[in-house]
């Protein structure tokens, strides 16, 4: 192999582990297991009440669970309404679990149906849950009096039911204060990750009302680092991104933005909790610790007019971060899933894998199948790189000679090396250049597999040939037995004996025979799914090599 072009290798390698290490260190939150699973979603149904006369509150596509606020004047003027204990209900549609609470109004729990903690399917994955300090809930000031956090809601939902979502629901929670109503409305679709939630506020005193809503969620903070993953709060201000790692928050102790905020998320690796508002913006957003919880707080003001009524509407998304989903938000909201620098580059390349999986149902399959397109693509550059390697080999005796003439002269040296390359028409970059335009290619596709949810717990072969054992069950985790790194080692050492190199160089060499060690150890760790496409970018590379060498043997 060219000296230049391994110097290129091992400068793309550190670049690519300096840009891990720099850039894309980030705290990575670890899941701990949720005790009692989902034990509190009990088989109990709550029956479909007959279609209401009210045809706009109750249609024939939403069925709404609502109580009336208190008629009553002596209610009306309670603080707020306490019932003596916390009831929880539970709602489940196709996607998820979510169980409400009337404290607060809130969602206490969320377990998602189609996705596990681990390859056993024993565990659905939580995103959040506590039936205490609930998660995702809301506070409210009226004329900047606060009212207790804990408000306790109005609703006719008995304590453990389970409601069945086969149409859109309507669950209405229904606080009153002094001459002041609110609804709060969620309406969950059986279909969707999406849950839609509607504050309908209404001024029955003979005064204006300030109202000051803010809507929060939180997760508990885990104090384990990743290096190449982050997870944290995200806010989506003036149209940009702004991500906070739970590292950066604990130096800033407060990360808060006053103005036009779309979107407020927690990020994970592969799943993402998302307040968004459509057609309005936040008045403030900000995250910060309490104890060892990351809150996210999205705070609007809402002015009321004398027996006005006003309806502010946000959206929820609990779920994966599948690209197609999010994107059809038009919110920016799949800019949350982190492909890196080279986006412009891994957003097709999940296309094209995503592609190539509808037909062979298996992500190793499609990865191979991948790869063989890129070497299709790149294969003219290949070409080039091999040729260019080879003229130089041929170059080398004359090259030596030149070395030895005019060794005491460096500049007649140098000239007359450019002659010889001038005469014989070879660019002594031309190994090199092809190699260092595959780069972006692969740190995309990096990215892309290293956060991609769907490799996550997907299997290419799931037992190893003969002793039978579990093998490379989750493409989005290491080769359990290093099986597959140590191939790619093996296949690039063959690789670059197979290469025309200049010859003649200790340290050339030495570098050559390490190269394949150091990016053994390298790759012991990574995701197989990416170790799968660098071994068969190796084979590829050794098949298309010894077709190049045997022709330009026979010239």
């Amino acid at each position: 192999m060219e000296k230049k072009t391994i110097i290129a290798i091992v400068v793309s390698v550190l670049i690519l582990i300096a840009y891990q290490e720099i850039f894309l260190k980030r705290v990575l939150k670890m899941e701990q297991p949720q005790k009692g699973g989902l034990g509190i979603f009990q088989s109990q149904k709550v029956s479909e009440k007959p279609e209401s006369s009210d045809k706009d509150i109750n249609s024939e596509k939403n069925v709404k669970v609502e109580v009336p606020a208190p008629e009553s004047k002596e209610n009306s003027k309670n603080e707020y309404i306490k019932n003596p204990e916390d009831k929880f209900f539970n709602v489940e549609n196709n996607l998820f679990y979510l169980t409400f609470s009337n404290k607060g109004g809130s969602i206490a729990k969320c377990f998602l149906k189609n996705y596990y903690e681990d390859v056993s399917k024993k565990r659905n994955v939580s995103l959040f849950s506590r039936l205490k300090d609930y998660p995702f809930s809301n506070t409210l000031l009226i004329n900047d009096q606060i009212v207790d956090k804990d408000i306790v809601y109005q609703s006719d939902i008995s304590q453990d039911s389970l409601i069945n979502v086969d149409k859109a629901i309507d669950i209405v929670f229904t606080y009153s204060k002094d001459n002041f109503l609110l609804k709060k409305i969620y309406t969950v679709d059986p279909d969707k990750y999406e849950i839609k939630l509607r504050y309908e506020y209404k001024n029955l005193a003979d005064t204006p009302l300030k109202i000051e809503n803010t809507t929060y969620f939180y997760r508990e903070k885990v104090d384990k680092e990743a290096k190449y993953q982050f997870e944290g709060s995200c806010f989506l201000v003036d149209g940009v991104l702004k991500e906070v790692s739970v590292k950066d928050i604990e130096k800033n102790k407060i990360e808060k933005y006053n103005k036009n905020v779309q979107w407020l998320a927690y990020s994970e690796v592969y799943f993402v909790s998302v307040l968004l508002k459509k057609d309005m913006f936040f008045d403030e957003a900000k995250t910060y610790l309490k104890g060892n919880d990351v809150i996210l707080e999205g705070n609007k003001i809402i002015n009321l007019k004398v027996n006005e009524e006003l309806t502010d509407t946000n959206f929820i998304y609990l779920g994966p971060k599948k690209y197609d989903i999010l994107k059809s938000y038009n919110a920016g909201i799949e800019r949350s899933i982190d492909y890196g620098m080279f986006d412009f580059l891994a957003k097709p390349l999940m296309v094209t894998l995503n592609y190539f999986y509808k037909y062979v149902h298996n992500y190793g399959v499609a990865i191979i199948l991948l790869t063989i397109l890129i070497k299709i693509i790149f294969y003219p550059l290949t070409q080039k790189s091999y040729q260019s390697m080879k003229k130089m080999k041929d170059l080398q005796p004359h090259l030596e000679k030149i070395k030895q003439k005019y060794k005491d002269d460096k500049a007649k040296l140098n000239q007359e090396i450019m002659e010889l390359y001038k005469r014989q028409k070879v660019n002594p970059f031309g190994g090199c250049l092809p190699i260092l335009i595959q780069i972006p290619v692969f740190f995309a596709l990096y990215k892309a597999l290293l956060n991609s949810i769907e490799l996550r717990h997907a299997p290419f072969l799931t037992y190893l040939p003969i002793i039978d054992k579990p093998w490379l069950v989750d493409l989005s985790v290491k080769d359990p037995y290093y099986i597959t790194p140590i191939l790619m080692g093996a296949t690039m050492f063959i690789q670059q004996k197979m290469t025309p190199t200049g010859g003649g160089d200790a340290l050339q060499e030495k570098i050559m025979y390490f190269m394949p060690i150091f990016m053994t150890f390298l790759f012991l760790n990574f995701p197989s799914g990416l170790v799968v496409y660098w071994l068969a970018n190796n084979v590829l590379s050794i098949i298309q090599q010894y077709m190049v060498n045997k022709k330009l043997d026979k010239k």
